[in-house]
């Protein structure tokens, strides 16, 4: 309980600190007990006088009543969770003697101020006879009330928030990854960004939990938008006319956000939008000035451009809307890049770690809205970008959500794309475009078995590769040679098709020996199933013929084996990259390859796994709706219940290849009799 009060009276005081200095952001990673410890460190006597008063009066309040101390403990934590996520409080703030009026009246509104951030009704702040915003009106009343000594605490509390604080998580950041801090120091160099500001924006992406992988790749991006942002402020204050006093205060925000000070940058735009708002002189600013736009919609879209780099996308993505509202309605284009920009950042708020799918669809609805905007003719290029993002966009949904339609939506996003980019205009963009086609027909083939379907992706991946190369894009280049590998050979396993098996191989065969540092996950998992189930169907089909030279049945084993290895392999790493149906796929096919396996070495355990991937495979069609196959599968499993009860001879082990019906049929009446020519041994990577 001690601690838990420590925590929530050192949260408190950073809170207080952070007000003081007009500051927004509550640093999520500040431990209270930290706050506490360092204001102990900097100003013993005041801390404990402070701490002393304060934890007497928030125990008095919390305890009045006959409750559990566990029920007091889990609200004090929910307290502690409320003031941390809290933004600034907009008044003064004042520290007073005991018993002043004004405290009182300076904590009530920081308590509602706390409860109303959380959307919080005052009705539904209680847990039984506690109610939150009680407990934070008598806290910081307490606080507020402890006269000279919390003076003191809060400037060493400032001083804490610095070292501990964000600064300080930036700083073992930068630390830990040598490139990072590499980069941020030739970015500085580069364009006359000060080192604060770098910092400020790798910290809101760090407040993100963005992989610092993704901060690398994304910080230049970030930083034109820290220069777009400084040079929208200094024309803002060009406009400011014979108002001076306008002039400099977007002056001094334009330096606080050179300093890094983005909390009190974002303060202070915050206050000056609301007086404008609430002035007579808001009919003025609302009007087209002489450069044809508004002063007030422009001053929006700079907060949310502020908010964006602060790492406050929700709030960012509000501002923009705002914006688009009050624009003028006759600048059309530039009303439809704020929507684009607004649908961008719903969409990497909705790629953030524990977000909601309902935020990707949120930001595929703004991207349509914006659509309704403006035309292909308007201007070309950018609005073809805007169709291969809301084309990428449905991809994702269509993996999150688990929706087949969402693969043809997609692909109507991309073909038009294709049509205005072309090889000759804008080669990335038609790479990038004919890429995004080919997962979606991939995606949408893989749901209806469609062997035409399929044969259209490969034709697509076949497209971007003849202009992606391997030194320019590896990463995409890699996905994109995987991609069409497993294309292939769904072609082959769907029509019995030994070209396009040929050509599968003559596409994975060269990704096994490429290091895996320059393949993505998803491209690694890809591969490693499409090379697993190639190898599977080479076994099935009983062809004996690989580069002409005739193979022995321990060849098959040994194949088999690495079959095995390279499906367990890519199940295991892709888990949370792959689809529902990608994952019953390849469980299928491990099940298939863990039976046949079992006929080489009659294992008892080896049956077992084959049940249990079967069983696998079962529950993700389940989970799918694909009735059909789970009822295939489910009769497979039958079957090979049957076979692990009945007792086996020691002949049954000896060179016994048990194909499963379905795949025996499949050999029989579809493979042709040519050989399969393979331009080198089928081995797992080494």
């Amino acid at each position: 309980m001690e601690s838990a009060l420590l925590r929530l009276l050192g949260l408190s005081l950073a809170h207080l600190a952070l007000l003081r200095h007009e500051q927004r952001m509550m640093p999520v990673f500040i431990n209270g007990e930290d706050v506490i410890a360092a204001c102990v460190k900097d100003q013993p006597r005041a801390t404990a006088s402070v701490v002393r008063q304060s934890t007497a009066c928030l125990w008095a309040t919390v305890s009045a009543n006959d409750i559990p101390q566990r029920e007091i403990k889990a609200h004090i934590d929910t307290i502690s969770d409320l003031v941390r996520s809290a933004c600034g409080y907009s008044g003064d703030l004042p520290v007073t003697h005991p018993h002043s009026d004004v405290a009182a009246g300076a904590a009530d509104a920081i308590a509602r101020a706390i409860v109303a951030k959380a959307n919080l009704q005052p009705a539904t702040t209680g847990s039984g006879n506690l109610d939150a915003q009680a407990t934070l009106q008598s806290l910081f009343a307490a606080l507020l009330a402890s006269g000279p000594q919390l003076d003191a605490c809060l400037h060493a509390a400032t001083r804490a928030l610095d070292e501990i604080g964000t600064n300080g998580a930036v700083k073992a950041v930068m630390a830990q990854n040598p490139p990072l801090a590499e980069l941020c120091r030739q970015l500085a160099t580069d364009t006359g960004i000060s080192n604060a500001l770098l910092e400020a924006i790798v910290s809101a992406r760090t407040r993100l939990a963005s992989p610092v992988e993704t901060t690398i790749r994304t910080l230049a991006n970030h930083t034109i938008k820290a220069l777009e942002l400084l040079g929208d402020l200094t024309h803002l204050s060009d406009r400011a006319g014979r108002d001076d006093s306008l002039e400099a205060e977007l002056l001094r925000i334009a330096s606080l956000v050179r300093e890094g000070n983005l909390g009190k940058a974002g303060y202070m735009l915050r206050q000056l939008s609301h007086d404008m708002e609430g002035s007579d002189d808001l009919e003025h600013r609302m009007a087209a000035d002489l450069t044809g736009t508004a002063f007030f919609p422009s001053l929006l879209a700079v907060r949310a451009r502020l908010a964006d780099l602060s790492g406050e996308l929700r709030e960012a993505a509000r501002l923009y809307e705002r914006a688009v509202d009050a624009w003028p309605r006759e600048d059309r284009i530039r009303r439809w890049q704020l929507k684009i920009t607004q649908a961008r950042l719903l969409a990497e708020l909705g790629q953030l770690l524990g977000a909601q799918v309902g935020v990707l669809c949120q930001a595929a609805q703004t991207y349509a809205a914006a659509g309704a905007l403006i035309c292909e003719d308007d201007c070309p290029l950018a609005w073809a970008e805007a169709n291969l993002e809301l084309g990428m966009l449905l991809l994702t949904l269509a993996h999150r959500e688990e929706q087949p339609q969402r693969y043809p939506a997609a692909a109507l996003h991309f073909k038009p794309a294709i049509a205005v980019f072309t090889r000759e205009r804008a080669m990335d963009g038609w790479a990038r475009a004919q890429i995004g086609l080919a997962h979606a027909l991939r995606g949408q083939a893989a749901y209806q078995c469609d062997v035409i379907i399929a044969r259209e992706a490969a034709f697509a991946y076949r497209a971007a590769l003849g202009i992606l190369t391997k030194d320019a894009t590896p990463e995409l280049w890699h996905h994109a040679r995987c991609a069409l590998g497993d294309c292939l050979v769904m072609i082959a396993e769907e029509a019995g098709d030994i070209e396009s098996l040929q050509l599968a191989f003559d596409h994975l065969l060269p990704y096994l020996d490429t290091p895996t540092a320059i393949i993505s996950e998803p491209a690694h998992s890809i591969g490693d199933i499409a090379m697993g189930r190639a190898m599977l169907f080479v076994v099935e089909s009983g062809s004996k013929q690989l580069d002409g030279a005739q193979i022995t049945d321990a060849a098959d084993e040994t194949v088999l084996g690495d079959t095995i290895a390279l499906l367990k392999e890519a199940l295991e790493r892709g888990d949370s990259q792959l689809t529902s149906l990608e994952r019953a796929h390849t469980e299928r096919a491990l099940g298939r390859a863990q039976y046949l396996y079992f006929g080489w070495n009659g294992r008892p355990d080896t049956l077992a796994d084959a049940i249990v991937s079967k069983a696998r495979a079962r529950d993700l069609y389940e989970h799918i709706g694909n009735s059909v196959m789970a009822d295939d599968i489910a009769t497979e499993i039958e079957t090979l219940t049957e076979i692990r009860r009945a007792p086996r001879s020691p002949s049954s082990t000896e060179r016994s290849s048990p194909i499963e019906p379905a795949a025996q049929a499949r050999s029989e009446t579809t493979m042709r009799d040519e050989p399969l020519r393979l331009d080198a041994a089928v081995t797992s990577r080494p």
